[in-house]
């Protein structure tokens, strides 16, 4: 930490009261900011917080917008939150799954990813339920990129985007957009983000789509993917939007219906110039994949359906 501070860092983000006492006794200067995994969800744990000398907190993933406005008007804490990427299962810093199945603590920065496994869900009989697909516990990712003005309204001062393990030009895109509208929010200009930035989200990876997360309801099943835990990337796609040639590209795809359950639909690509793409549609219109590719300007496609 010692070589950090010398090359002029601000702060650091710390999860653990010991740490935080030892940073405070070695380096008074350096602002302390509380991590997710610390698990502030009201006033009470910020306040106490607060008065230990840290200057923000990352509040936890599962929060309200009210619960955020609630946090700010009874403390005097910085807040922070997560506004996009991976959101987890349970509660932030409080899941003992993967050190349970494996060993590995989630708390402390070895998650194993257990919820992003298959399950099988069975009643007290344990026979099969039918479910909308295996992944039963992995949530999609979170995009609260049409919620910035309400954020910054119930005192947010800063925005976190997750990024672990993300490459430059997912942290570009990301970035740049939510940049945007934060702009946007300050100057009093922000009405509503364009479809375009929205696919331009989609585009630099999600899992099955994204979710809002908390910020608006608790416990709603649309924020589980069901059908891939997998972070998916498609960027690369941009690569091949203008040319006077025909392009021709080899599809493959898969494709499940049951009644009165949403249409999936995943496609994948490989291009002549050996770009890797995939397109996955989990809803009640999955035909909008095939519709990115036309807006592509893509001219012929040969579409190659195996069974799921």
């Amino acid at each position: 930490l010692s070589f950090y501070y010398r090359e002029g860092i601000t702060a650091v983000i710390a999860a653990d009261f010991g740490v935080i006492s030892f940073i405070k006794k070695y380096f008074p200067n350096l602002d302390i900011h509380a991590s997710t995994q610390m698990n502030v969800t009201n006033s009470y744990g910020a306040k106490e917080l607060y008065s230990l000398g840290i200057k923000r907190a990352v509040l936890a993933r599962e929060l309200s917008l009210s619960e955020i406005k609630k946090i700010h008007e009874e403390t005097d804490i910085e807040l922070e939150v997560f506004t996009h990427g991976a959101l987890c299962v349970c509660y932030s810093g409080q899941c003992l799954m993967s050190s349970f199945l494996g060993g590995r603590s989630g708390n402390r920065g070895h998650c194993a990813q257990s919820c992003r496994k298959q399950y099988t869900l069975l009643d007290v009989n344990k026979n099969i339920i039918r479910t909308k697909g295996e992944y039963l516990l992995s949530p999609k990712d979170y995009c609260a990129i049409e919620h910035i003005n309400e954020l910054m309204a119930a005192g947010v001062k800063s925005l976190k985007i997750e990024g672990r393990m993300k490459g430059a030009e997912y942290v570009k895109a990301v970035t740049a957009i939510y940049r945007k509208y934060i702009d946007l929010c300050i100057e009093g200009e922000f009405k509503s983000v364009s479809k375009d930035d929205k696919d331009a989200l989609l585009l630099s990876g999600n899992r099955q789509g994204f979710t809002d997360s908390y910020l608006n309801f608790h416990n709603d099943s649309d924020m589980i993917s069901y059908a891939s835990p997998s972070h998916k990337k498609s960027t690369s796609m941009v690569d091949i939007i203008p040319c006077d040639e025909e392009y021709i590209i080899s599809i493959n795809g898969e494709f499940c219906a049951h009644l009165d359950e949403p249409l999936y639909l995943r496609l994948y690509a490989k291009a002549p110039n050996g770009n890797n793409l995939e397109i996955t549609e989990y809803g009640n219109k999955p035909a909008l994949a095939i519709d990115i590719y036309k807006k592509r300007k893509i001219c012929h496609m040969d579409l190659l359906f195996s069974p799921p």
